[in-house]
């Protein structure tokens, strides 16, 4: 079998890995031939061609890094990008897949071959040289984050083309009817040298102080990591944070609340706390619940209404980790959190008023940052842009809306368009699937296809990369077995597949998952392992594993290491080893008594109960109906 990976990321690596080792667990295939192609220079993707000064991962090492090559124990918990893409390189030197790489080859067309298969048609960027290649099954995981996206609901403001390319310009070929600076968040990341986007262009007769405007559009975590670095570059006096219909602020590190103002205070050398994404206990969360509950409202009453508790009682504001603004809708219950708290601490302070929060922040509260006086402002979508190059935006009775406009008019030297891609992939040719009516998880759409997307489904806590590998492990066996004829295996140590809710459930405004691919991790993740015979019988990790590993298992998230002791891709020696090792040291710490209690041992117990009982009165059910 021949196979074409299109990128050259987290997603296509791990996902040429287990193509170019597969005959090592399907010992009956020959070695599949695999070549991936990476349009730039080297391999990272997003990662090394679209980030950041400062930028670090949301996702902590424990729950990013692959199954079967972990981090070193003295990295950080949180990589820069810089070191992930280190991770990465070392990823594919360990398992000897750099000799199926092909950078600096950009796909140009895919079409159907005669007969089967596919025809990809590639260019050499160096010698512009086309050649065509054939295979029995083509991978796209080029991602999301290529081709800018613009909006088009806001009057007067028309984007330029260097909006999409380092600039400190606003001309173009079409005349702008404005004078102020504009570009999208993925030029902002490639520029090189000092933050001269942040300058102020000439003197404007406005009432404003000198120094720079910065308007950012968008408000999502790329938009907030902007935000912060605008407010702290020395020539900009003014920030202003746009957003359409809110967001929610969660922090990435369990939060460590100060009592009395003394206890708890953060000192120099104090050891950080518990990456938020490995509190989560699988065992009645994901693992043996009944998928009538999973897919019901309890869990997620139960979890939403903790976590807005919680954020009320240590830092005031139930709406988001210190957001008192910018609130998200009440009925929405499905929404991508935003994990870089940085900028939240600058928008918050003219909202922290009245005696109720100083007393409660009296008694506990989060330790807060030192500002220093400056400020963030939230606002509305815009409406429009006047020729004066006023920005007006929508009077929605907010109390971001009623703040601005006590403040003087907004009158940028730069926007920034953090407002995401567009998902195109021009190469295809028109009868290929396009993601949204790939119906099989997100993946693909029908086997008979051979063809596929990994790594385009975004967490809404969580990372992108492990579920590419869990994604890739269940498309991969599903083409092996498809080519090949092979009858699917059911290890007697596995769980049998059944349905759980793991897309993000539509609003009023968008279906998230069909439009944005939007999944919450541990359902996703817990689906795809039942799908492929992955998730392993609690008796058998207790009895073939041992303790550690069964506690790691069952108060731990699901980390992909968890769906490498059984199935078609097991190495259980090696996934007990990490298990019992470094994920078990991470999972036994509890992140705070009272959070380990409330947030962990409470709902484990809850709906422990609720789950056993159900199961019993199935197997009760079971044997009236067999006896009948």
């Amino acid at each position: 079998m021949k196979v074409i990976v299109i990128g050259g990321g987290p997603a296509g690596l791990v996902t040429l890995k287990f193509l170019a080792t597969a005959h090592n667990f399907y010992p009956d295939i020959k070695p599949i031939e695999v070549q991936l192609f990476e349009a730039e220079d080297s391999l990272g993707g997003t990662f090394k061609y679209r980030v950041w000064e400062g930028a670090e991962l949301v996702s902590s090492k424990y729950l990013t890094a692959f199954s079967d090559f972990r981090l070193p124990k003295d990295a950080p918990d949180f990589l820069s990008p810089e070191q992930y893409v280190q991770y990465l390189l070392s990823y594919a030197k360990r398992f000897k897949i750099l000799d199926h790489i092909r950078c600096k080859t950009l796909v140009t067309n895919v079409r159907r071959r005669q007969g089967g298969g596919h025809v990809v048609t590639t260019q050499d960027r160096e010698t512009m040289a086309s050649q065509e290649h054939q295979c029995d099954a083509v991978i796209v995981c080029s991602g999301l984050n290529l081709t800018p996206s613009f909006p088009t609901d806001i009057e007067g403001l028309i984007p330029t083309k260097e909006s999409q390319s380092p600039s400190n310009s606003a001309t173009s070929d079409t005349k702008s009817p404005h004078t102020f600076r504009t570009l999208h968040s993925s030029a902002f990341k490639n520029l090189p040298g000092p933050r001269n986007e942040f300058l102020p262009l000439s003197p404007k007769s406005s009432p404003q102080k000198e120094g720079s405007t910065v308007l950012i559009l968008g408000a999502g975590e790329t938009a907030h990591d902007i935000a912060y670095m605008a407010i702290n570059h020395p020539s900009v006096s003014r920030v202003i944070l746009s957003h359409k219909s809110g967001f929610f602020v969660a922090p990435k590190i369990t939060p460590e609340p100060v009592l009395l103002k003394i206890w708890g205070k953060p000192y120099e050398g104090k050891r950080q706390n518990k990456p938020l994404d490995t509190t989560i206990a699988s065992l009645f969360d994901t693992a043996y619940v009944p998928g009538w509950l999973q897919r019901g409202g309890l869990l997620w009453g139960y979890y939403d209404g903790w976590v807005r508790v919680m954020f009320w009682m240590i830092t005031g504001s139930k709406g988001g980790f210190d957001q008192r603004v910018g609130i998200v809708d009440r009925g929405v219950d499905s929404l991508f959190m935003v994990k870089s708290d940085r900028a939240i601490q600058y928008i918050s302070p003219p909202y922290r008023k009245g005696w109720a929060n100083a007393i409660r922040s009296f008694f506990i509260n989060i330790p807060l940052r030192d500002t220093q006086g400056k400020e963030i402002e939230l606002a509305p979508w815009p409406t429009c842009v006047r020729r004066v190059d006023i920005v007006e935006f929508a009077d929605n009775g907010s109390p971001e809306s009623k703040r601005l406009k006590t403040r003087p008019p907004v009158i940028p030297d730069t926007v920034i368009f953090a407002t995401g891609y567009k998902r195109e992939f021009p190469f295809l040719d028109e009868d290929y699937p396009r993601p949204a009516d790939c119906s099989v998880r997100g993946i693909y759409r029908d086997i008979n296809d051979t063809f596929g997307y990994i790594g385009i489904i975004r967490p809404s806590i969580g990372a992108i990369p492990p579920l590419a590998e869990l994604q890739t492990q269940l498309f991969i066996s599903r083409l092996i077995t498809h080519h090949h004829n092979l009858p699917p295996v059911l290890s007697p140590d596995a769980l049998p597949p059944y349905e759980l809710s793991f897309a993000l459930r539509p609003t009023a405004n968008t279906d998230i998952f069909r439009n944005k691919h939007g999944v919450d991790h541990e359902s996703y993740a817990y689906q795809l392992a039942l799908d492929m015979g992955a998730a392993p019988r609690a008796s058998y990790v207790l009895r073939e594993h041992g303790w550690k590993v069964f506690f790691t298992w069952a108060m731990g998230p699901n980390f992909n290491t968890k769906f490498r002791m059984v199935g078609p891709w097991a190495a259980p020696k090696e996934a007990g080893e990490v298990m019992r090792g470094e994920l078990y040291s991470v999972v036994k710490r509890s992140g705070g008594g009272v959070f380990f209690v409330t947030y962990t041992l409470i709902p484990q117990v809850l709906f422990g109960v609720i789950s056993l009982v159900a199961m019993a009165w199935e197997w009760v059910r079971g044997l009236f109906v067999r006896r009948v």
